[in-house]
C-alpha cells in the first residue's frame, strides 16, 4: 500500500470519478485507474461499485479513506514544519494570535512557550490573547484574528489547520472518590459517574460523547459554572473534571487526585494551529516553533 494510492482513493471519493480526480491531481485517468486496481488486488477487497459509468465507493473504501486521513494530514504538517523551520528567522510584520484556555482545563500552550519564536523573529509584532476554544475558532473564521491554537479542526474555506500535538486528558476527582486509588482509568470507569461538561463542545465534548457511546458508557454529564469555586465544589460532591497536566488547571487541586486514562484507550484531543491563508508565511514559522515545544514537552501533553 502506497501513499499515492491512498491519495488517489481520497480524490476519487471526493470528486466522484477517475476523470475528475485526475484533473485535481494533475495525472491521467489511466494512472488513477491503474493505481486503484492495484490497491484492490493488494487488499483483496473492492473499493468501488460500478454501474455503467457511475461508480460509488464501498463501505470499506470510505472506512479506509477515513483511517488514512491522519496519515495525509501528518505529511502535510511535516511539510509545513520543514517550510517554517527553514524560514523561522524571516517572520515580520504582525500576527494576531489567540491561545485556547478554559477555567477548568487550563492553558495548553502558554505565552512563555512562544519566547523562542519571538526571539528568533524580532521583526514580528505579536498580539496575543487568551480566549475560550470556541471564541478562538470563531475569531479566525471571521477574520478577527490571524491565527489561533485550538482543540479540533476548523473547517472553513481560507483557513489552514496544522496539528501541533495530541493532548491526553486526565480526570480530576476528590481523594475520597472511589476511583481515586487507581493508577489510571478506563473509559468504562466513567459509567454512571458525574462528569463535568467540557466547555468547548466543538471538540472535547463531542469526542468524549463519541468515545463513551462506542464503549457503551453512559456518564452523567453535568453542567457546572466557569468559576474555580464551582469546580472545587463539584469535585467535593463526587464529580469528575477533565483537565490537562501542567496546564495550570491543577493549581488549587491539592485535595484532588489527577489520574490519566490508560494509553490503550487512545483518548486524546488534537491540538491545532489554525490560520488564515494570507498569513501563511508568519504562521508556518510559528508552527515550526510550536511543534518543537510539543515534542520537547511530551510529558506535559
Amino acid at each position: 500500500m502506497q501513499l499515492a494510492q491512498l491519495n488517489y482513493l481520497h480524490a476519487v471519493i471526493a470528486e466522484g470519478s477517475y476523470a475528475a480526480a485526475a484533473r485535481v491531481l494533475y495525472v491521467t485517468p489511466q494512472a488513477v485507474s491503474k493505481a486503484l486496481i492495484g490497491l484492490e488486488r493488494e487488499l483483496g477487497l473492492p473499493l468501488f461499485e460500478r454501474t455503467g459509468r457511475a461508480m460509488a465507493p464501498t463501505e470499506f473504501a470510505r472506512a479506509l479513506d477515513e483511517q488514512a486521513e491522519e496519515l495525509r494530514d501528518g505529511l502535510d504538517d511535516l511539510a509545513a514544519f520543514v517550510s517554517g523551520y527553514a524560514m523561522r528567522r524571516k517572520a515580520s510584520g504582525s500576527l494576531r494570535l489567540a491561545l485556547t484556555e478554559a477555567p477548568h482545563r487550563g492553558r495548553l500552550i502558554c505565552a512563555d512557550d512562544l519566547a523562542p519564536f519571538l526571539r528568533d523573529n524580532p521583526a514580528l509584532h505579536l498580539s496575543l490573547l487568551q480566549l475560550s476554544n470556541e471564541s478562538c475558532a470563531s475569531a479566525v473564521e471571521n477574520g478577527m484574528l490571524d491565527a489561533a491554537v485550538v482543540l479540533g479542526k476548523v473547517h472553513r474555506t481560507g483557513v489552514v489547520c496544522r496539528r501541533v500535538t495530541r493532548v491526553r486528558p486526565c480526570a480530576a476527582m476528590a481523594r475520597q472518590h472511589p476511583l481515586a486509588g487507581k493508577r489510571w482509568l478506563r473509559l468504562t470507569d466513567l459509567d454512571g459517574q458525574r462528569v463535568a461538561r467540557p466547555l468547548d463542545g466543538r471538540c472535547a465534548l463531542s469526542l468524549l460523547t463519541e468515545r463513551c457511546v462506542a464503549a457503551g458508557v453512559k456518564p452523567r454529564i453535568s453542567w457546572i459554572g466557569a468559576s474555580l469555586d464551582e469546580r472545587d465544589g463539584f469535585l467535593r460532591d463526587g464529580g469528575i473534571v477533565l483537565v490537562a497536566r501542567g496546564s495550570g488547571a491543577e493549581e488549587g487541586l491539592s485535595d484532588a487526585a489527577v489520574l490519566p486514562f490508560h494509553v490503550d484507550e487512545r483518548f486524546t484531543l488534537p491540538l491545532y494551529l489554525v490560520y488564515r491563508e494570507e498569513c501563511a508565511a508568519n504562521a508556518e514559522a510559528l508552527y515550526a516553533c510550536l511543534a518543537q515545544v510539543a515534542k520537547r514537552e511530551q510529558g506535559r501533553f
